[in-house]
């Protein structure tokens, strides 16, 4: 269930370090009471301090963020602690904000919402080409045939999951790559199964249907849309809210960044487009595409659709990234990289004092919080702030940034720690506000992989740490529990019904106890020439071969009247009417073959100039320029 993942880890206080916690138990159901039982049962166990809890991370479940019956606001309650703060994984917030644009403005409170039909018919269609060659070892190997003559790499279709933050990117990419004018092996593969006479009717009918799905204009309008947000705003986005170490300044610069770029796409004066879709527009105009023929649309309507879309997207940014007063006080205080970039201001009497009072009301109530001592301490700190800046050549990562300040005035005063004992309590807060949960997503889809019956694809180190990091729970690994667990990884793992280990990889174990090795000799009788002669042989009839010519451009490719792949073969220039004064003696009888033709993107109304005849135009718009200049 989704509110059981989320609480993974909060950060408390022992002494003078932050405790992190994951993985608590939970029975029962996932109701905010419940949770907030497990989590309290689980302090009390591990004999730490609830009242010194600071931050609880969490997915952005309604169960956690309710205002009055949610997890936080429970625990706030119960505790007696109003500092205590959630704070939700940035990128699973931005991954839901994707997902709600996607779905249109109710008009009224009880109407279900809507996806947009746009939407709809995008994830259709790439699930339908995903579903065609995911279900078909052959189509797949016609597809990755197209690709290699095409020389293009192998891309395979992908399959769109709604828990996956890149699932649609990675989708449409591929796609993108495949029906691109000059490598549209997607396009190309999808005719030949449509046009073979040799597959079942089923299979020509759905691979025509998928066909006309792709090159409908719409859906190429939309695909191409898409690609540009997601290579230009969502992936790039989603990938930077994945690290681990993010500071809260560095995610709202790129967020305002960002949406000045989906702003720019909104407006009046600008077109409303990505570079990928305008080369689209502007290369489908004369309704051609690459070397197939596509029926323009209401371009105007998709359009319309496009830019609600990235308007609901803009308010769904705005909606669930609003500015924090807590991180951006704690950020002017700590950050590293706005300490350096702002240090010119830090001799300034004024800097940080704003910021300071709003944390001094905020955990005020703290335990073995001073809030008034801590007003000389940030003052008598930031000096020391300020020389360790002009002093240090790298700045690394937050925690080794002040791990390495922290030190260096420990080995010259053994009494720091406790001088500034207040500003090292909003410090040690500032470093484990957590940002993102990427790091126990990550977990629990090994800990998924591990356990599941197929063959496991983690990394023989990854297998290691996780099996070290079971063997040393509380529980002795020589008890009866212990001893059964291994007992029955192993039997899964050695299961030739699981196929976890290469069983064609024989060893001596696999070997039966009455086993007896004997040499193996191939057998060298000969066969008696009576045999020979009694048997009839019949020589096969070889089929007449159908009068075909090999394809121009050298791809090898016979080109026949009777084959119906090749019903969109071309013939060079001359064979047209408007170039009868060329003599047949030239030899210059040659065709481009269905493929070649897809691959150069020329259409089958177009005129190709073989290599014969490829300077003829060149040379009459020489003359006529010359004859114009007389």
């Amino acid at each position: 269930m989704e509110g059981i993942q989320v609480a993974q880890y909060a950060g408390c206080w022992t002494n003078q370090r932050p405790e992190v916690m994951k993985n608590p138990v939970l029975y029962g159901d996932g109701t905010a009471s419940n949770i907030m039982n497990a989590l309290t049962n689980m302090w009390n166990k591990d004999d730490l301090f609830p009242t010194k809890s600071c931050w609880l991370a969490t997915d952005n479940a309604s169960t956690f963020t309710g205002v009055r019956e949610g997890v936080i606001a429970k625990l706030k309650r119960y505790l007696g602690a109003e500092w205590i703060e959630s704070s939700p994984c940035v990128a699973h917030t931005f991954s839901l904000a994707g997902s709600e644009a996607g779905y249109l403005e109710k008009s009224t409170n009880n109407q279900q919402p809507a996806r947009a039909e746009s939407i709809v018919k995008l994830e259709t269609v790439i699930s339908g080409i995903y579903n065609f060659f995911g279900r078909s070892s052959g189509r797949q190997f016609k597809l990755k045939s197209w690709q290699a003559f095409m020389e293009m790499p192998e891309l395979k279709m992908k399959k769109i999951f709604d828990i996956r933050w890149l699932s649609i990117g990675g989708c449409i990419r591929p796609i993108i790559d495949n029906v691109y004018p000059g490598s549209q092996a997607l396009l190309t593969c999808l005719q030949q199964i449509a046009l073979d006479i040799n597959t079942s009717k089923i299979e020509r009918e759905n691979a025509q249907g998928l066909l006309n799905s792709i090159l409908d204009d719409e859906f190429l309008f939309l695909l191409h849309m898409h690609h540009d947000l997601h290579q230009i705003v969502l992936g790039p986005v989603t990938k930077m809210m994945q690290r681990d170490n993010l500071s809260y300044f560095t995610l709202m610069d790129v967020l305002a960044e960002k949406r000045k770029i989906l702003s720019s796409w909104t407006s009046q004066s600008s077109l409303i487009m990505g570079p990928s879709l305008c080369d689209y527009v502007e290369s489908t105009e004369s309704g051609c595409f690459g070397g197939f023929k596509i029926k323009l649309g209401d371009r105007e309507n998709f359009e319309k659709d496009c830019l609600g879309h990235i308007e609901r997207l803009i308010q769904q940014l705005d909606k669930r990234f609003k500015p924090s007063l807590l991180q951006e006080s704690l950020s002017v205080l700590f950050d590293p990289q706005y300490l350096i970039n702002n240090s010119k201001k830090l001799n300034s009497n004024h800097y940080g004092r704003s910021q300071l009072n709003f944390l001094r009301k905020k955990y005020k109530m703290y335990p073995e919080f001073d809030s008034n001592a801590v007003i000389h301490e940030w003052e008598s700190m930031k000096q020391c702030i300020i020389e360790f800046i002009n002093n240090s050549l790298s700045v690394g990562t937050e925690s080794l940034f002040w791990k390495t300040f922290i030190g260096i005035k420990q080995a010259t005063d053994n009494n720091f720690v406790h001088q500034y004992k207040n500003i090292l309590i909003l410090l040690n807060i500032y470093l484990i506000a957590p940002t993102n949960s990427a790091e126990c997503e990550r977990g629990f889809s090994a800990i998924n992989r591990i356990q599941t019956v197929g063959r496991s694809r983690l990394t023989i180190s990854t297998l290691n740490m996780l099996m070290i990091v079971r063997m040393l729970l509380k529980d002795d690994i020589r008890s009866s529990r212990c001893q059964f667990v291994v007992t029955e990884a192993f039997k899964l793992w050695n299961s030739k019904d699981h196929q976890r280990r290469f069983h064609e990889i024989q060893t001596l174990a696999d070997v039966d106890d009455d086993y007896q090795p004997m040499k193996q000799a191939r057998s060298v009788v000969k066969r008696s020439s009576s045999l020979i002669g009694s048997q009839i042989i019949y020589k096969k009839i070889k089929n007449s071969k159908s009068k075909a010519i090999k394809c121009a451009n050298g791809c090898k490719t016979s080109i026949s009247g009777d084959d119906p792949t090749q019903m969109e073969a071309i013939q060079c220039c001359h064979q047209n009417d408007q170039f009868e004064d060329i003599e047949f003696d030239q030899n210059c009888s040659r065709w481009l073959c269905n493929g070649c033709r897809i691959k150069l993107k020329i259409t089958t109304d177009s005129i190709w100039f073989c290599a014969d005849h490829v300077d003829m135009y060149n040379d009459d718009d020489d003359d006529e320029d010359i004859d114009g200049s007389k």
